[in-house]
């Protein structure tokens, strides 16, 4: 019985979740796009993203949010011209009963520079 928990365990750690807004398939091209990597604490399950995700990609200018369990990030996708503050995802990771830690963001420009991040 513990080899079938701990497959579930790494399966679930493996697990990556993701939302994606209806407008988002519109073109986005990588030279359109930004991304912000968020390290969300305190999400322990597959099924504990969903409210997190729906809460990230409620915020106007968020075209996709993607979850990464085993690393506690979410890589969120904004629309080209969009603008979000750090506070927006602060106050939709709260809402969703979590705590936000660490923000980066990824611009346009450092997606042509070579290291690209």
């Amino acid at each position: 019985m513990q080899g079938g928990w701990a497959r579930r365990g790494a399966a679930a750690a493996l697990l990556v979740v993701t939302l994606a807004a209806a407008p988002a398939l519109a073109d986005t091209s990588a030279a359109d796009s930004r991304e912000a990597f968020v390290t969300v604490m305190g999400v322990v399950s597959p099924y504990a993203t969903f409210g997190l995700l729906k809460h990230l990609s409620g915020i106007p200018g968020v075209a996709s949010v993607t979850f990464d369990l085993a690393h506690g990030i979410a890589d969120v996708h904004l629309r080209p011209g969009a603008s979000v503050t750090d506070q927006q995802f602060r106050d939709a990771i709260r809402s969703a009963s979590y705590t936000a830690g660490d923000i980066r963001r990824k611009s346009e420009t450092s997606e042509n520079l070579p290291g690209g991040r």
